[in-house]
């Protein structure tokens, strides 16, 4: 991989998604987005919660990274494992309810600190010359529940943030759109958001599924209009399939 790639993966960051316009192509074709814009888009189960699930425990690190797709889970063999830095700057937005959809907000924050135990996570890249653009998973396992009302603020600030700010010590200020997507039920509760940059041509799909203690991420970085909600449904399923039976 040359230097240029290097660098160009290495701004595709999921923290700080900076001066990607050199590194790929838009498609044409707009995601399945929640015909009200003001829709919460989070889905979950309206039943008493029991958590009586194997997927819904605490788990440990290892059993974490077990469920998590290789690069034989990838959709092509120019996928590779991703070996930009992320950046551990932790960014500010404007409007500061912005900071909920991507789960950053002041709640989540604080629930983070004081009961993650687990952290852990796959990222796959592809060169600029086959299409460029970021797959990441992550799963992240809590000493409590991790709580409804974090996804809940998640889907009502969506409304609020078809044009904000985040501000980051990686570069110049970037301005994104955040809009919600339709997503069926996985998990207890499911929120699914495209965030398109306003600066450069590229798009960050986000979905989230929530199983008692453990909240999963799937997270892709692409330049085509298209949402792929397949993709994005399958490997969220995938990783709570494989929770289910390394638990069981």
């Amino acid at each position: 991989m040359d230097a240029t790639t290097r660098r160009c993966l290495a701004a595709l960051s999921l923290t700080t998604l900076l001066a990607v316009s050199a590194c790929g192509d838009q498609g044409s074709t707009p995601p399945d987005e929640a015909s009200d814009p003001g829709t919460i888009t989070v889905t979950k189960d309206a039943e008493a919660e029991a958590l009586d699930r194997p997927e819904q425990q605490q788990i440990d690190k290892a059993t974490a990274r077990k469920a998590l797709p290789t690069r034989a889970d990838m959709p092509s063999k120019d996928w590779l494992v991703d070996i930009s830095p992320a950046s551990t700057y932790e960014p500010t937005y404007d409007p500061a309810e912005c900071a909920d959809v991507e789960l950053a907000g002041s709640d989540a924050k604080k629930f983070r600190d004081e009961h993650r135990k687990v952290n852990e996570k796959a990222r796959f890249s592809r060169e600029k010359v086959n299409g460029g653009g970021i797959i990441a998973t992550y799963v992240q396992s809590h000493d409590e529940p991790y709580p409804h009302s974090i996804f809940d603020d998640a889907g009502a600030a969506i409304a609020s943030c078809d044009d904000y700010t985040e501000s980051n010590n990686a570069g110049p200020d970037s301005s994104y759109s955040a809009k919600a997507v339709s997503t069926p039920q996985i998990g207890d509760q499911t929120l699914a958001v495209r965030i398109t940059s306003r600066d450069h041509d590229f798009y960050v799909d986000r979905m989230y599924v929530r199983s008692g203690h453990n909240l999963i991420t799937v997270m892709t970085l692409g330049y085509d209009k298209d949402y792929d909600g397949k993709l994005m449904q399958d490997y969220a399923q995938g990783i709570l399939d494989d929770l289910e039976k390394a638990t069981s």
